[in-house]
C-alpha cells in the first residue's frame, strides 16, 4: 500500500475543531458578558439621552426677473445663451442665500432665536431644546449687550424661581416672576409665558439652562448648516433644508429666510428703479438745456441773416444743423454714461445699482457683455 505525499509536505485537514473553540468560549465567557453589557448600556444611553434630530425642507422658485439683475444682452448673441445665463444666475442666487448679510437680517427678525432655553432632567443628564414651549421667558433690556454666561434657573414655586450663575464667582438668588434681575452685567426680567396655563409640579425637574446667543454667531451657524440643492439641472427651483432638534424652529427659520430673501429682491429692484429714474431725469435736463441752446442759436441765426422764409438750401442747412445737434446731444449722453460707469467702477457699489447701457442708447455688444460681467 502506498501513499501520495501532499505537495506542501503535510496532511491537509479541512475539519474545524469545534470542541477547541467551544472550550475557549466557555473559559472566557465573562469577557463576552462584559462586552455585551457595555454594548447594551451604551446603546440604551444613546437612545435614552441623545437629542432627536429632524430635517425640515422647503422649495423656493427663483424667478427670471430675480435672476436678471436688470442687465440683458449676452444671451441674445450666443446660441443657448438663455440656459447659460439661467445656470449662472442660479449660482448667484445660491450665493445670496448663503450670505451672512441675509442670514443676519433673518435672525434679527426672529427674537425668539436670541435666547436659548434648555430643559434639564432630574439627574442632570437628559437635556431638551425648547422653542416657544418653555414655561417662562426672559425679557432682556435691548439697550445693553447681555453676557454670554449660562444662567441656571430652577422654578421653586408658583411665583418664584432661583437663578444661579457660575461665572467664576458663585452667585445664587431667588426672584419673583416679573421682577427685574440686574447683576453681573445682566439686565432682564423673568416672566411666565402663560400665567393661566402654568402649574407648578414639585415632582418635575423644573431645572433649565438659559443663555443669550449673539445674532452674528447664530447667523453664521444657520448659513453654514443651510442645505441648498437644485431640484433639476435645468429648473430654477431650489430645495432648502435645515436640520435641528426642533421642527417648528427650523420651519420658522426657513419661512423667514424666504420672506427676507424675496423682500430683499424687491428692495433692490426699487433701489435700481429709483437710481434709473434719477439718472434719466438728469439726462433730460441736459437735453432740455441743449434744446434751449439750439433754439437760441436758431433765433440768432434768423435775426443775423434777417430770414423770414428759409429757402430750400437754408432748409437743408437747418436739417443738417438739427442732425448735428441731435448727434451731439446723443454723444453727450453717452459720454455722461461712460463717466457714470467710471464712477461706479471706482466706488464699486452693489451690482443691482448698475444701469443698463441700452437705457442710455449705448448699443455696443462688447460693452453690454462687459457691464453684465461686472454686474454679476
Amino acid at each position: 500500500m502506498s501513499t501520495t505525499p501532499h505537495p506542501s509536505g503535510f496532511q491537509e485537514d479541512d475539519n474545524i475543531d469545534l470542541k477547541r473553540y467551544l472550550s475557549l468560549f466557555i473559559s472566557n465567557w465573562y469577557w463576552f458578558a462584559i462586552a455585551l453589557f457595555l454594548s447594551v448600556s451604551i446603546a440604551y444611553g444613546i437612545n435614552r439621552y441623545s437629542e432627536e434630530i429632524y430635517t425640515v425642507s422647503s422649495t423656493l422658485l427663483i424667478k427670471d426677473d430675480q435672476m436678471g439683475g436688470g442687465i440683458y444682452g449676452i444671451e441674445t448673441f450666443l446660441p443657448g445663451g438663455d440656459l447659460f445665463r439661467n445656470r449662472q444666475n442660479i449660482k448667484n442666487e445660491i450665493g445670496i442665500l448663503q450670505s451672512f448679510t441675509l442670514h443676519k437680517r433673518v435672525i434679527d427678525s426672529l427674537p425668539e432665536f436670541h435666547i436659548i432655553y434648555i430643559g434639564v432632567g432630574r439627574r442632570n443628564i437628559a437635556e431638551t431644546r425648547m422653542y416657544k414651549n418653555s414655561p417662562f421667558v426672559l425679557i432682556p433690556n435691548d439697550t445693553i449687550l447681555q453676557p454670554q454666561t449660562q444662567i441656571y434657573l430652577k422654578i421653586i414655586s408658583e411665583h418664584n424661581c432661583r437663578i444661579e450663575l457660575n461665572d467664576g464667582f458663585r452667585f445664587d438668588t431667588t426672584l419673583h416672576f416679573g421682577d427685574r434681575f440686574k447683576s453681573r452685567g445682566f439686565d432682564f426680567r423673568v416672566e411666565l409665558r402663560d400665567t393661566n396655563e402654568f402649574r407648578y409640579d414639585p415632582s418635575a425637574s423644573n431645572k433649565y439652562r438659559v443663555w443669550f446667543a449673539p445674532a452674528a454667531v447664530l447667523a453664521n451657524q444657520y448659513r453654514h448648516k443651510l442645505g441648498i440643492n437644485t431640484i433639476d439641472e435645468d429648473a430654477s427651483v431650489l430645495s432648502l433644508s435645515l436640520t435641528g432638534p426642533e421642527t417648528e424652529q427650523e420651519a420658522d427659520y426657513l419661512n423667514m429666510l424666504m420672506e427676507v430673501y424675496l423682500q430683499q429682491g424687491l428692495d433692490l429692484k426699487k433701489q435700481t428703479a429709483v437710481s434709473t429714474i434719477k439718472f434719466i431725469e438728469d439726462q433730460l435736463e441736459v437735453i432740455n438745456e441743449s434744446l434751449i441752446q439750439a433754439e437760441d442759436d436758431l433765433m440768432r441765426f434768423r435775426d443775423d441773416n434777417r430770414l423770414i422764409d428759409i429757402s430750400r438750401e437754408g432748409a437743408s442747412i437747418m436739417a443738417k444743423l438739427e442732425k448735428f445737434e441731435s448727434e451731439r446731444t446723443q454723444i453727450r449722453l453717452q459720454l455722461q454714461y461712460y463717466e457714470y460707469l467710471n464712477d461706479y467702477l471706482s466706488v464699486k457699489g452693489t451690482s443691482h445699482d448698475l444701469i443698463s447701457p441700452s437705457a442710455m442708447g449705448v448699443t455696443d455688444p462688447q460693452l453690454v457683455r462687459l457691464v453684465q460681467e461686472v454686474a454679476v
